[in-house]
């Protein structure tokens, strides 16, 4: 994987079914670790794209600080991390951001960050796996 430094807007909503976050399937997390990803959007327009490209009965709702820092306190999952701007539920590759990134960047209220991880989309699982930045 390249070097490059890619920045990301900072998610401002977070996609939810039945009233929990979802997220793509994740077959392989970095170095074997485990992975939950959940999909966040920066605005209106990404959401629509998304919700365009998929099925069901999806919504966004704001990111929580609460939400992300709770997680990031339970230690059954080792990595956590948010999809960034996603068109669709199954697209070549995704970016990401760790979910420390996008606490980092709401508290100081930055537009952007950078995508601390990339995701490929594997066809035969159905499932993505994600490598680091």
């Amino acid at each position: 994987m390249s070097a490059q430094t890619v920045t990301c807007s900072t998610p401002r909503y977070m996609l939810q079914q039945d009233s929990q976050p979802i997220g793509p399937d994740i077959v392989q997390g970095l170095h074997g670790q485990s992975v939950l990803a959940i999909y966040g959007f920066s605005g209106k327009a990404a959401y629509d794209t998304f919700i365009a490209n998929s099925e069901g009965d999806l919504r966004p709702y704001p990111v929580m600080k609460g939400y992300l820092s709770n997680h990031l306190a339970n230690k059954d999952v080792e990595t956590y991390i948010m999809i960034l701007d996603a068109v669709g539920p199954v697209a070549e590759s995704l970016d990401a951001a760790a979910f420390e990134s996008v606490l980092d960047a709401q508290s100081k209220s930055k537009p952007h960050l950078v995508r601390d991880f990339q995701l490929t989309f594997i066809a035969a699982s159905h499932a993505y796996s994600v490598e680091g930045q």
